[in-house]
Parts: structure tokens; C-alpha cells; sequence
């Protein structure tokens, strides 16, 4: 019997919940999740996380696709931010410093500052749509959910540049499929990569390793 047909779209607000559960479904045994906060990452801090950033980010200033079965559960969720939405992120993400160190604790919370500002360093310079991630549900894997979303998502780019951190050696070969490509790779932080999707200049899309040499990437 073949799997169920699913659609991709944007997520409604009453979604939120839900959307968090899978959140926190795909990422408690993802390796960025570890280094950020311990070996055993506590659920409800994952949870606290995402909600967090996508009430104070991703809802305000960016996208947040959704694939739901035909019932309407949700299978997988990604999260955009183009390039305008970038603009004073940093700053919003101070400002919520005490709601950060409710949800993490003190300890954590200067990790994941420590972290954030190193990753943030590395990414490129110039406009480009940013990935903050893809999360599927365990029982929607090898359905090609992950690539549906990343394929809506590319659909806006309209020839701007597009970069992600690739947690894990799976998900860079998913991105790599639909057009990312390696720049360089996170040191003490986890087996995290940088890729970027070419911009098309003037009909051609340009190449990520010559925006690298000249400056316009930052070596991670």
C-alpha cells in the first residue's frame, strides 16, 4: 500500500503546539542539540527553545512551512528567514536573555549564547535566505518529506543565495541533493557544516567556493 499523500504549506497559528512537538521529536537525539545542552537533552528545554525563537523570529519575520498528511497532522516542519527578516536578530535574542535563562538555565544559556555568535560569524555577508531548520517525525521518515520541504522552500529564493548548518552527515547529503554546497565546517561545536545554494547572477548561478575566496564567506 503506498504511503499517504501529504501537502506543504505555511503553518496556522493554532499549529504552534503541535509544530513544537515535532520539533522536539526530531531534534532530542540530533548532535547540535547535545553540544548545546548536554549529552541528555531535556525535552521541555527543546521545547522552550524553538517556541521561543519562533514566537520572537521566525513568526514575526520569517516563514514556517508545514507538511500535513491528509487529516491534517503534521509531518515535518521547516523554517525560513529571508533576507530582510535577518536585520537586529541578534539584538531581539538579547533582549529575551531572561526568558532564555528561565527556559535553559545559566549554564546552558552561555553555551548556546557562546555558540550562536560564533555560527553567526561564519555565515555569509552577503543577502541570502537562512535555514534554521527541518524537522521530520520519525514515522514520516524515507517519505521524502524533508526534501518536499526544502523544495518549497528553494520555490522562493528568486535567485538569492540561500545557507544552513548541516547537523549531521544525513541531512548534508539531503541538502547537497537539492543544490547546497559544503563551504567549510564548524570547529568544537559538533560535526556541523556550513552549505550554501548559489545565487543566479545575471542568469548564471554563481559559485559558493569563488564567494569564499574573495572574501564574501567566512571560513568556518
Amino acid at each position: 500500500m503506498p504511503p499517504e499523500p501529504y501537502t506543504i504549506r505555511e503553518a496556522r497559528p493554532e499549529e504552534l503546539p503541535e509544530l513544537l512537538d515535532v520539533l522536539v521529536e526530531a531534534f532530542t537525539p540530533d548532535p547540535f542539540m547535545r553540544v548545546l545542552l548536554g549529552e541528555e537533552p531535556q525535552p521541555e528545554k527543546i521545547r522552550g527553545l524553538f517556541e521561543l525563537q519562533l514566537k520572537s523570529l521566525y513568526i514575526p519575520r520569517g516563514f514556517i512551512d508545514v507538511a500535513v498528511d491528509s487529516d491534517g497532522a503534521i509531518l515535518g516542519t521547516a523554517q525560513w528567514m529571508p533576507p530582510e527578516g535577518q536585520q537586529g536578530t541578534l539584538k531581539l535574542e538579547l533582549r529575551d536573555g531572561p526568558k532564555y535563562l528561565k527556559i535553559l538555565g545559566a549554564r546552558a544559556l552561555r553555551h548556546v549564547i557562546a555558540t550562536d555568535i560564533y555560527i553567526r560569524k561564519h555565515r555569509p555577508a552577503f543577502d541570502h535566505w537562512y535555514l534554521h531548520t527541518i524537522g521530520v517525525r520519525a514515522t514520516a521518515q524515507g517519505r521524502g518529506v524533508g526534501s518536499a520541504l526544502l523544495e518549497h522552500g528553494i520555490t522562493r529564493f528568486n535567485g538569492t543565495a540561500a545557507y544552513l548548518e548541516a547537523s549531521t552527515p544525513r541531512s548534508a547529503t539531503l541538502y547537497t541533493r537539492h543544490g547546497f554546497v559544503p563551504v567549510g565546517t564548524y570547529k568544537g561545536t559538533s560535526p556541523a557544516a556550513g552549505m550554501l545554494y548559489p545565487a543566479t547572477i545575471d542568469g548564471v548561478q554563481y559559485d559558493p567556493h569563488l564567494a569564499a575566496a574573495n572574501g564574501l564567506l567566512s571560513a568556518a
